[in-house]
Formats: C-alpha cells, structure tokens, sequence
C-alpha cells in the first residue's frame, strides 16, 4: 500500500487565497534498483540474468527513441508512456513556437 505525509501550504492565488491548506505527498520508503528488480524477475521466471538485463536496457533504449519521435507506448498490463509538454500561455497566437514548450515531462499511466 502507498504511504503518504501530510503537507500544507498557504494558497497565493484563487478562492482559497491566504487559506493554509492541506495535501498528501507520497512517502518513498524503499528504492528498487535494476539489479534488485533483476533478481525478482529470475525468481519468478526461467530466464537468466543476462536475458533479464537485455530485455529491461532494450526496453528502456526503444522507449526514449519512440518518446522523442513522438509516439506513446502501451505497456500492456503495466501501463503506457507518453510524452507531455508544459505549455507556456502566451498573449497572442504569433507568439506560439516550439520555443514556448517547456521542459518535457514523461508521463506513466498505469
């Protein structure tokens, strides 16, 4: 199950401007590192390291190439990948260029 803390803030701007209020943030208690996952999925499996670390690079290397070419990908049970670009507002149409995009985001759905 997820564990999360409790924050809180003072609003700055909208309806509860001035208002402190409260939200949850995800606690991280463990760190999963490739090797770690490697081993669970041998266990799990008959496949060896090496193929287990192949197939998990490889995925990784397809996934950033499809990604920047623009394209999302389904992962099937496990969720799907997409890219997501914080737009910048801008005043007028004109002013709407590749250079308004902000730092590109990678966003998981499961």
């Amino acid at each position: 199950m997820v564990e999360f803390e409790v924050k809180s803030k003072k609003q700055t701007i909208g309806k509860k401007k001035g208002q402190t209020v409260y939200y949850a943030v995800p606690k991280s208690n463990q760190h999963m590192t490739l090797d770690a996952l490697c081993d669970m999925i041998m266990d799990e499996t008959s496949l060896s390291r090496g193929d287990v670390m192949n197939t998990l690079i490889t995925l990784g290397k397809m996934a950033c190439r499809s990604l920047k070419m623009g394209a999302s990908i389904d992962l099937g049970d496990l969720g799907s990948l997409r890219v997501y670009f914080p737009p910048k507002m801008m005043d007028d149409m004109k002013d709407v260029t590749a250079a308004t995009l902000k730092t590109p985001k990678i966003i998981f759905t499961p």
